[in-house]
């Protein structure tokens, strides 16, 4: 649970990290009609912690979400949501990680359930530093590791 952890704070700061490498005047730019901005994309970043936590708190997916309307506000909703979502993991009984929670995909242990979080925004964090290659920046940037 302990990596879990550490994957799901590092990459809320490194995504929150990369959006300031695109110019605010492109939060909402997107490389198609029908692709994402980054802004929504960093908003669905937000919502999938916030997702992970009403998981772990309920057994339910709660994805109401307010998205934020600029990077700073969806810097800092990706930062909080992720703090929280670490704090339920740690609360989260190890014990019931093996259990099986029926979904509406299917059975999976809650131990899968709870990384869908971390899978998601993994997914999304690629997708910022696309849209920022997409803009000119070809190099990788990378927030430190510590924590």
């Amino acid at each position: 649970m302990e990596s879990a952890i550490k994957i799901a704070l590092w990459s809320a700061r490194d995504a929150a990290f990369n959006l300031d490498f695109i110019p605010e005047d492109k939060m909402d730019w997107k490389p198609a009609p029908n692709a994402k901005s980054a802004l929504e994309i960093a908003n669905e970043i937000a919502s999938s912690f916030q997702g992970g936590i009403s998981w772990l708190e309920t057994k339910t997916w709660n994805m109401e979400y307010i998205p934020a309307t600029t990077r700073d506000e969806v810097k800092a909703a990706i930062l909080k949501n992720a703090e929280e979502y670490a704090q339920k993991l740690r609360e989260f009984p190890q014990a019931q990680l093996g259990d099986i929670y029926e979904s509406p995909m299917g059975p999976m242990t809650n131990q899968f359930v709870v990384s869908l979080a971390l899978i998601d925004v993994t997914h999304h964090h690629g997708q910022i530093k696309y849209i920022q290659t997409l803009l000119g920046d070809a190099e990788d940037h990378f927030v430190s590791a510590e924590l």
